[in-house]
C-alpha cells in the first residue's frame, strides 16, 4: 500500500500584518502571527487568540483564546456558532493571533498559561472550570507589535 504525504502550506508573510508576542503566566512570550478576521486559514496546527486592536496604536487586546488541531476547521466553526464571535464582534475583535504549534500537549500548556496571564473575557467560564482562583488574578497585559 502506498501512503500519500499531504502537504500543508503555511502562510507567507504578505498575508500576515505583523507579528507580536503575548507572554505567558512566567512572563516568557509567546509569538505569534497577526491576522485579519477574515483570513481563511489553512489546516495547521495552533493556539489562537482573537483579539481587538487599541485605537490606532499597534497594541490589542485578548478576548478569546483557543487552540486546535485544524485552524481552518476551528475557525470555521466558530464563525457559525453564535456566541463566541458575535460576541468578539461586539468588542471590536478584528484580528486572528496564531501561533503555530504541532504538539498538542504544547498547545493545551500554552493556550493554559495564556489564560491565566490574559484572562481573556469570552474564556470566563473555562478560566472559572479549570483554572484555579489563586491563577486568575491581575492585570491584564496587552500584546505588543
Amino acid at each position: 500500500m502506498q501512503q500519500t504525504a499531504e502537504i500543508v502550506y503555511l502562510p507567507r508573510a504578505p498575508l500576515v500584518a505583523c507579528e507580536c508576542e503575548w507572554p505567558g503566566d512566567h512572563g516568557r512570550p509567546f509569538h505569534f502571527h497577526v491576522y485579519p478576521k477574515t483570513t481563511t486559514f489553512i489546516r495547521a496546527e495552533a493556539v489562537f487568540v482573537f483579539a481587538s486592536r487599541i485605537g490606532q496604536t499597534m497594541r490589542f487586546a485578548p478576548l478569546y483564546v483557543g487552540q486546535t488541531a485544524d485552524l481552518r476547521a476551528v475557525m470555521a466553526e466558530l464563525a457559525a456558532m453564535a456566541d463566541v464571535w458575535p460576541a468578539a464582534e461586539e468588542l471590536g475583535f478584528d484580528t486572528v493571533h496564531v501561533h503555530y504549534e504541532h504538539s498538542e500537549r504544547r498547545r493545551l500548556s500554552i493556550r493554559a498559561e495564556l489564560l491565566r496571564s490574559l484572562k481573556p473575557v469570552l474564556n470566563r467560564d473555562i478560566l472559572r472550570a479549570d483554572i484555579p482562583p489563586q491563577a486568575v488574578t491581575g492585570a491584564i497585559p496587552g500584546a505588543v507589535w
